[in-house]
């Protein structure tokens, strides 16, 4: 894949967005490779989604992954929210009842007050 996820932890100089998408990047290459990656990438850009707009698009992400992958999509998704809330340093959202994004949504709230707490 042509991006490179961030690996220097630096938390405090990403947005949210950035590391979200740094953090969909590692972990899809660390579950399927360089290659699978990428084909994954190239899978998302037919479908109108550019890798670089799933922070964006969160919604079109879910559902491109489990058309192509199935229940492992959701496994997936599942994974990316306990790595993302791992590098945000809380717990990960639990509950079937909630979607990928409002998980995502509720991290990015503790990410936020984590920001403005380091920033005082």
């Amino acid at each position: 894949m042509t991006l490179e996820a961030d690996k220097t932890g630096g938390r405090g100089q990403l947005s949210f967005e950035e590391l979200i998408l740094t953090t969909v990047v590692r972990v899809l290459t660390e579950l399927f490779g360089e290659t699978g990656a990428s084909f994954i990438s190239n899978y998302l850009r037919r479908h109108g989604l550019e890798i670089e707009r799933v922070p964006s698009d969160m919604g079109k992400f879910q559902e491109k992954m489990t058309e192509m992958l199935g229940s492992g999509g959701l496994a997936l998704l599942e994974r990316i929210v306990k790595e993302l809330a791992a590098e945000v340093g809380v717990e990960a959202p639990r509950g079937s009842d909630l979607k990928f994004e409002e998980k995502l949504n509720i991290i990015g709230m503790s990410y936020s007050g984590i920001k403005t707490l380091n920033c005082s």
